[in-house]
Protein backbone atom coordinates (compact mmCIF):
# COMPACT_ATOMS: atom_id res chain seq x y z
CA UNK A 1 0.00 0.00 0.00
CA UNK A 2 0.78 3.28 -0.91
CA UNK A 3 1.53 5.32 2.35
CA UNK A 4 1.66 8.80 0.62
CA UNK A 5 -2.36 8.11 -0.06
CA UNK A 6 -4.96 8.99 2.40
CA UNK A 7 -6.07 5.95 4.82
CA UNK A 8 -9.57 6.18 3.26
CA UNK A 9 -8.01 5.90 -0.54
CA UNK A 10 -5.61 2.72 0.64
CA UNK A 11 -8.70 1.07 2.54
CA UNK A 12 -11.16 1.33 -0.67
CA UNK A 13 -13.12 3.04 2.27
CA UNK A 14 -13.76 7.00 0.82
CA UNK A 15 -16.31 7.75 3.90
CA UNK A 16 -13.75 6.29 6.48
CA UNK A 17 -16.50 4.36 7.69
CA UNK A 18 -15.63 2.52 10.82
CA UNK A 19 -15.80 -1.70 10.74
CA UNK A 20 -18.82 -3.35 11.72
CA UNK A 21 -19.34 -6.30 9.99
CA UNK A 22 -19.72 -5.20 6.86
CA UNK A 23 -20.39 -7.79 4.17
CA UNK A 24 -17.12 -7.94 2.07
CA UNK A 25 -15.07 -5.81 4.34
CA UNK A 26 -12.75 -6.68 6.87
CA UNK A 27 -10.93 -4.63 9.93
CA UNK A 28 -7.68 -2.74 8.37
CA UNK A 29 -4.94 -4.18 9.72
CA UNK A 30 -2.08 -2.23 8.59
CA UNK A 31 -2.16 0.87 11.47
CA UNK A 32 -1.51 1.02 15.14
CA UNK A 33 -5.13 1.44 16.18
CA UNK A 34 -7.56 -0.51 13.50
CA UNK A 35 -10.97 0.85 12.81
CA UNK A 36 -11.76 1.68 9.31
CA UNK A 37 -13.00 -0.98 7.13
CA UNK A 38 -11.32 -2.10 4.34
CA UNK A 39 -13.40 -2.76 1.11
CA UNK A 40 -12.72 -5.24 -1.75
CA UNK A 41 -13.31 -2.33 -4.26
CA UNK A 42 -13.53 1.25 -4.01
CA UNK A 43 -16.91 0.73 -5.58
CA UNK A 44 -17.92 -1.61 -2.84
CA UNK A 45 -16.50 1.67 -0.78
CA UNK A 46 -19.03 4.06 -2.28
CA UNK A 47 -22.05 1.79 -1.84
CA UNK A 48 -21.24 1.21 1.44
CA UNK A 49 -21.49 5.13 2.11
CA UNK A 50 -24.26 5.47 -0.06
CA UNK A 51 -25.86 2.59 2.43
CA UNK A 52 -25.22 3.94 5.26
CA UNK A 53 -26.04 7.79 4.39
CA UNK A 54 -29.84 5.69 3.61
CA UNK A 55 -29.78 4.30 7.00
CA UNK A 56 -29.47 7.52 8.22
CA UNK A 57 -32.53 9.19 6.60
CA UNK A 58 -34.35 6.11 7.57
CA UNK A 59 -33.33 7.14 11.03
CA UNK A 60 -34.61 10.67 10.26
CA UNK A 61 -31.02 12.01 9.93
CA UNK A 62 -31.98 14.02 6.77
CA UNK A 63 -30.65 17.09 6.67
CA UNK A 64 -26.48 17.71 6.60
CA UNK A 65 -26.26 19.19 9.75
CA UNK A 66 -27.95 15.84 11.27
CA UNK A 67 -26.16 13.37 9.27
CA UNK A 68 -22.37 15.00 9.83
CA UNK A 69 -23.37 15.46 13.54
CA UNK A 70 -23.60 12.08 13.26
CA UNK A 71 -21.32 10.94 10.92
CA UNK A 72 -18.59 13.04 11.94
CA UNK A 73 -19.16 13.86 15.65
CA UNK A 74 -17.13 17.29 16.95
CA UNK A 75 -15.57 14.96 19.26
CA UNK A 76 -13.22 13.33 16.24
CA UNK A 77 -13.61 16.94 13.81
CA UNK A 78 -14.21 20.13 13.46
CA UNK A 79 -18.03 19.37 12.40
CA UNK A 80 -19.28 22.72 11.90
CA UNK A 81 -16.63 23.03 9.27
CA UNK A 82 -17.70 19.88 7.67
CA UNK A 83 -21.20 20.85 7.40
CA UNK A 84 -20.12 24.28 6.35
CA UNK A 85 -18.25 23.20 3.62
CA UNK A 86 -20.58 20.42 2.20
CA UNK A 87 -23.73 22.93 2.43
CA UNK A 88 -21.30 25.27 0.48
CA UNK A 89 -20.31 22.37 -2.41
CA UNK A 90 -24.20 21.41 -2.32
CA UNK A 91 -25.83 24.73 -2.25
CA UNK A 92 -28.02 23.85 0.48
CA UNK A 93 -28.83 24.95 4.12
CA UNK A 94 -27.38 23.22 6.99
CA UNK A 95 -31.43 22.03 7.87
CA UNK A 96 -32.34 21.70 4.13
CA UNK A 97 -34.44 17.90 3.72
CA UNK A 98 -32.50 16.00 1.69
CA UNK A 99 -34.26 13.27 -0.19
CA UNK A 100 -31.54 10.51 0.24
CA UNK A 101 -33.54 8.36 -1.78
CA UNK A 102 -32.08 10.65 -4.74
CA UNK A 103 -29.44 9.53 -6.67
CA UNK A 104 -28.07 13.04 -7.85
CA UNK A 105 -28.20 14.18 -3.64
CA UNK A 106 -26.78 10.68 -2.85
CA UNK A 107 -24.05 11.33 -5.11
CA UNK A 108 -23.21 14.79 -4.17
CA UNK A 109 -23.56 14.10 -0.38
CA UNK A 110 -20.81 11.39 -1.12
CA UNK A 111 -18.86 13.57 -3.15
CA UNK A 112 -18.57 16.03 -0.28
CA UNK A 113 -17.68 13.47 2.39
CA UNK A 114 -14.97 11.76 0.37
CA UNK A 115 -13.30 14.76 -0.10
CA UNK A 116 -13.71 16.18 3.84
CA UNK A 117 -12.36 12.34 4.31
CA UNK A 118 -9.69 12.39 1.91
CA UNK A 119 -8.94 15.59 0.38
CA UNK A 120 -10.06 16.26 -3.12
CA UNK A 121 -8.51 14.68 -6.50
CA UNK A 122 -9.03 11.19 -5.11
CA UNK A 123 -12.38 10.30 -6.05
CA UNK A 124 -14.60 11.88 -8.80
CA UNK A 125 -18.86 12.39 -9.32
CA UNK A 126 -17.65 9.88 -12.68
CA UNK A 127 -16.79 6.80 -10.41
CA UNK A 128 -19.61 7.65 -7.68
CA UNK A 129 -21.89 7.68 -10.29
CA UNK A 130 -20.45 4.36 -12.29
CA UNK A 131 -20.35 2.56 -8.54
CA UNK A 132 -24.12 3.32 -7.74
CA UNK A 133 -25.19 2.28 -11.01
CA UNK A 134 -22.75 -0.75 -11.29
CA UNK A 135 -22.94 -3.90 -9.33
CA UNK A 136 -22.72 -7.68 -9.87
CA UNK A 137 -25.35 -9.93 -9.58
CA UNK A 138 -25.33 -13.00 -7.65
CA UNK A 139 -23.24 -15.08 -10.47
CA UNK A 140 -21.03 -12.17 -10.62
CA UNK A 141 -22.10 -10.93 -13.78
CA UNK A 142 -21.37 -7.11 -13.94
CA UNK A 143 -24.86 -5.23 -13.93
CA UNK A 144 -25.35 -1.26 -15.31
CA UNK A 145 -27.97 0.67 -14.65
CA UNK A 146 -28.96 0.28 -18.15
CA UNK A 147 -29.93 -3.37 -17.60
CA UNK A 148 -31.43 -2.48 -14.36
CA UNK A 149 -34.22 -0.18 -16.22
CA UNK A 150 -37.43 -0.47 -14.66
CA UNK A 151 -36.28 -1.22 -10.86
CA UNK A 152 -35.19 1.08 -8.49
CA UNK A 153 -31.96 2.11 -9.27
CA UNK A 154 -33.21 4.01 -12.24
CA UNK A 155 -33.04 7.83 -12.01
CA UNK A 156 -36.80 9.39 -10.83
CA UNK A 157 -38.16 10.44 -13.78
CA UNK A 158 -38.02 13.79 -14.76
CA UNK A 159 -34.83 14.13 -12.62
CA UNK A 160 -32.03 15.96 -15.11
CA UNK A 161 -28.47 13.57 -15.18
CA UNK A 162 -26.24 14.58 -13.09
CA UNK A 163 -22.72 16.28 -14.50
CA UNK A 164 -19.58 14.79 -13.78
CA UNK A 165 -18.62 18.21 -14.51
CA UNK A 166 -20.15 20.04 -11.92
CA UNK A 167 -17.07 20.44 -9.55
CA UNK A 168 -18.39 23.23 -6.73
CA UNK A 169 -21.99 22.39 -6.35
CA UNK A 170 -24.97 21.97 -7.39
CA UNK A 171 -28.70 23.01 -7.31
CA UNK A 172 -31.62 20.61 -5.16
CA UNK A 173 -34.24 19.04 -7.38
CA UNK A 174 -37.64 20.51 -5.52
CA UNK A 175 -38.32 18.18 -3.56
CA UNK A 176 -41.61 16.27 -4.16
CA UNK A 177 -41.64 16.94 -7.45
CA UNK A 178 -41.85 14.16 -10.62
Amino acid sequence: MNGRLPRGIRNNNPGNLDYVGQAGAHLETDVGSPRFAVFPTMDDGIRALRDQLVRYAVRGLKTVAAIISTYAPAGENDTAAYIATLCRQMNVAPDTVLDMDDPAIQQHMIYGITIMENGPGHISLTQINLALHTASDTTGTLLTSASWRGTEHDHAPGTPPVSAGCGGGFTLPTMGQD
